[in-house]
């Protein structure tokens, strides 16, 4: 299990002596920054995905984007961007690899291709985090929970995710009961298997039909990382 981002990395930060980074086990519903808070370290997953949510004053919560094995937590605050107004929590508990964002920073500022890399993926990101602003506009909540189960499964090389549906309820934004019948609706027609907080997609390109656009706008913008086994 790796993090393809880091994979692209390693050799770069080997070569500037920096410390490895260290693999962590992170749990479902960890809370690694909330609002106003900086990271001092980068967090780049493998197993795990890390979710980046907007709570609003009434309680409610809303998906921003996911972080999974083809990424990292951190730039936001290792590029000096101001304090964040979200929260990063774990979604999917799993393993990652850790680094105090100090170390990312100096091999960033004076290897180029370390620079690319980082920067590209986080164009990356700023697309997946347009792409899911559109999907909850503009989209049925069965294309939205689809567009989510695949995000959730391009994300971590784990067949199966632990994933509640108050979980899934909070990040799209909505009551569990239209989440309820939503996977209700895709587990009968066979595109995934959902049963006691496990889920599991059992038909790719069938779930890729069924959601939105905005998945194939995902899927282009991180194909560079993507997985070759993927549909």
């Amino acid at each position: 299990m790796s993090n393809r981002l880091l994979v692209r990395l390693d050799a770069h930060l080997f070569s500037a002596g920096v410390p490895a980074p260290v693999p962590v086990t992170l749990a479902a519903d960890q809370i690694l920054c909330e609002p106003g808070q900086r990271l001092e370290h980068v967090y780049f997953p493998g197993g795990a995905i890390i979710g980046l949510v907007y709570d609003l004053a009434d309680g409610n919560s809303c998906e921003i984007a996911m972080i999974g094995h083809y990424g990292v937590l951190g730039l936001q605050d290792m590029l000096g961007e101001g304090p964040r107004q979200h929260t990063a929590v774990v979604q999917h508990g799993g393993l990652a690899w850790r680094m105090p964002r100090q170390h990312l920073l100096a091999v960033f500022d004076r290897d180029s291709q370390v620079r690319n890399l980082l920067l590209k993926f986080s164009g990356a990101l700023i697309n997946q985090i347009c792409m899911t602003s559109v999907c909850h506009s503009h989209h049925t909540l069965e294309q939205q929970l689809a567009r989510l189960i695949l995000t959730l499964y391009f994300s971590t090389p784990d067949p199966a995710l632990q994933m509640t549906q108050e979980r899934l309820s909070r990040l799209l934004g909505v009551r569990r009961e239209g989440v309820t019948l939503a996977a209700l609706r895709l587990s009968q027609r066979g595109l995934i298997r959902y049963q006691r907080g496990l889920l599991e997609v059992v038909d790719c390109p069938g779930l890729v039909a069924s959601a939105c656009e905005c998945v194939q706008v995902m899927r282009h913008a991180y194909a560079w990382l993507s997985r070759p086994d993927q549909c």
